[in-house]
Parts: structure tokens; sequence; C-alpha cells
């Protein structure tokens, strides 16, 4: 019971899922544009998790190398989601073997289409 009084608590403060470190928050997070794929970058906790770590892993690394990265595992996500009609997908779907012919639709077509760059 607590523990859905807790998560109601953090879903009302808008808390990220994972804990982010200020300089991740600022430096990275608050750099994304409005757009769906900026938006998972900031929400996904997947995304989190994998942009707080290329952050740590090397603090010498551009932040742009870092944001790019992340913008384009977003739309491999958001593609993924327009394959399988299914808008709620997150970033834990991606190692979902249910969802690996989606994923793998989205790779070729995201591999076939010279555009997908633009949209970073």
């Amino acid at each position: 019971m607590e523990l859905v009084s807790n998560q109601k608590h953090l879903n009302s403060l808008k808390i990220h899922p994972v804990p982010c470190s200020e300089e991740f928050q600022r430096g990275i997070l608050n750099r994304f544009r409005g757009d769906p794929a900026g938006h998972l970058c900031r929400d996904d906790k997947v995304m989190l998790l994998v942009g707080q770590k290329a952050s740590e892993k090397s603090k010498r690394e551009e932040r742009r190398v870092i944001m790019t990265d992340m913008r384009l595992l977003a739309n491999l996500i958001l593609r993924m989601r327009v394959v399988a009609l299914q808008p709620t997908l997150k970033g834990e779907d991606l190692v979902d073997r249910n969802h690996f012919d989606s994923l793998t639709e989205a790779i070729q077509s995201l591999s076939k289409n010279e555009d997908y760059r633009e949209e970073m």
C-alpha cells in the first residue's frame, strides 16, 4: 500500500525514475528539443540509464556525442512504435523478445531511410 502511494507521489512531482546527476540533467537532458525523440530521451527509464552511464563513463566525451547516441536510440524506439502499432513501447521493450520482429523491422526501416538523420 505504501509503495503505491509513494509511486503516485513521485509521479505527481514529475521526478525522473532514474536518479540523474545535476551535471547530466543540466548539461544533457535540459538541452534536448521538445520533439518526441527529445521527450523520450528525458523521460524513458532505459534512455536515462544509457545516457547517464555514457556520461559517467567518459567525462571527456562531448555532450553532443552522448546526445546524438541517445537521440539515435530514441528514434529507433519511435520507429518501433510505428512498426508495431503500439504507441506506448519504451526502451525496455528493445530487449523484450516479444518485440523482436518489430525491432528488426524498425532497424531495417531506419537503415534504409537516409532521411532519418535529419530527424535527429
